[in-house]
């Protein structure tokens, strides 16, 4: 009788001993997994971190005009004429008749001697001297990626939006190895943030990364016109 109880209570003991020790075991990969699944999430942001804040934003960094008005230096920049001018220049003509537009050359020139009659239409074009002025979006709200342009191309922090449920990947198109089960998504948005800054010079990046756990880890950062 007191070898049957012995069994019985060691039984029980050992039953809730490997309950414990098989749970722990079962669940013994998931902190590594929490870890690759921040250093998915760490990647892609500084990727993105190291882009532009705008595509018409100057190597090396400074403002862009936007609605918001924050770079008022340059939103002064108006047109001169027999004036020599880059590709990537822009200009503002020197009376505000023109709703939505500044206009971007992509060429080396000289201006011309008198101001020429602004395009009112995104896309516009305009012979100036021997320079071709284009009439680009003044408010620099719009978000996502250029047409044609592919993660390798990716220049500046909104072409990452849109990138949804897809597995983790180099910015050159490979694919992590070991990350199969992971996937990823990019929002890149418009907001108001900052008292004193206008929405249109914020982005706010939110890199979403989930795990084969089924979690989801988010990291964010809010980068300025500049």
């Amino acid at each position: 009788m007191e070898l049957v109880l012995f069994i019985t209570i060691v039984g029980i003991a050992l039953s809730g001993i490997m309950a414990v020790y098989i749970r722990s075991v079962s669940a013994s990969a998931d902190p590594v997994i929490r870890q690759r699944t921040i250093a998915v999430a760490s990647a892609y942001m500084d990727e993105i971190l190291r882009k532009r804040w705008n595509e018409n934003s100057p190597v090396g960094g400074g403002c862009v005009v936007t609605g918001g008005g924050s770079c008022a230096a340059e939103s002064a920049t108006s047109w001169t004429g027999l004036t020599a001018y880059a590709p990537g220049a822009h200009v503002m003509p020197t009376s505000p008749t023109v709703p939505g537009c500044r206009f971007l050359t992509n060429a080396n020139g000289t201006s011309g001697v008198v101001e020429p009659v602004w395009p009112t239409s995104l896309g516009g074009t305009v012979a100036d001297g021997n320079l071709t002025w284009t009439c680009v979006a003044l408010d620099a709200a719009m978000i996502g990626a250029e047409a044609g342009e592919a993660r390798s191309s990716y220049d500046d922090i909104d072409d990452y939006d849109g990138i949804n449920g897809a597995p983790p990947t180099h910015q050159t198109g490979g694919l992590m190895p070991g990350y199969g089960d992971y996937t990823v998504r990019v929002d890149v948005e418009q907001v108001s943030v900052f008292a004193g800054v206008a929405e249109e010079d914020t982005r706010r990046i939110t890199v979403s990364v989930t795990n084969p756990l089924g979690e989801t880890f988010q990291l964010q950062a809010v980068r300025l016109n500049f």
